[in-house]
């Protein structure tokens, strides 16, 4: 399975310009929890994520009691908050390759380049889309296929599987 099968596209993104409250603010009403950056060809630049503006644009809007309030003067633009080395993923990459990675950098989703033009998105969400279908076709033989059990997260223990 390839990743250009699942992946959002076109992808929603920003530019490095945009302040970073309007960029929150397209997440919540897109629903989504990251913006990949690009220029004015659409060439990736880089990753800002709901987390990223919230630590920057929170402390503007909850003053500290000794500090008077500022208005959102702290309203940077996302480029000076965007992730710049992003991991990437390309449409004809496996689905295992991306869930790899999602998995081993601890992220809930990746950029779809195609060269450098950001083409798309795939998340974690897209992956337990898969997952789902996979669990709908096929659970009895994938139940009789996990021969191993997860104990404790990050451990594998084997078990035996009646036959």
């Amino acid at each position: 399975m390839r990743v250009e099968r699942w992946m959002s596209s076109p992808a929603l993104t920003v530019t490095p310009d945009i302040p970073a409250s309007l960029a929150l603010r397209k997440m919540m009403e897109h629903e989504i929890r990251r913006l990949p950056v690009v220029d004015d060809d659409g060439d990736l630049v880089g990753l800002v994520t709901d987390r990223d503006l919230r630590q920057v644009l929170l402390p503007h809007l909850i003053p500290r009691q000794d500090e008077p309030y500022e208005s959102a003067d702290g309203d940077l633009p996302v480029g000076k908050v965007m992730r710049r080395a992003v991991p990437v993923v390309r449409p004809s990459d496996s689905i295992r390759d991306a869930t790899e990675l999602l998995h081993n950098r601890k992220m809930t989703g990746l950029p779809v380049v195609q060269g450098r033009r950001c083409v798309g998105v795939i998340t974690v969400q897209d992956i337990m889309e898969i997952f789902l279908v996979a669990l709908d076709r096929h659970a009895a033989a994938l139940e009789e296929d996990f021969a191993e059990v997860q104990t404790k997260p990050g451990t594998v223990e084997k078990k035996e599987v009646p036959r």
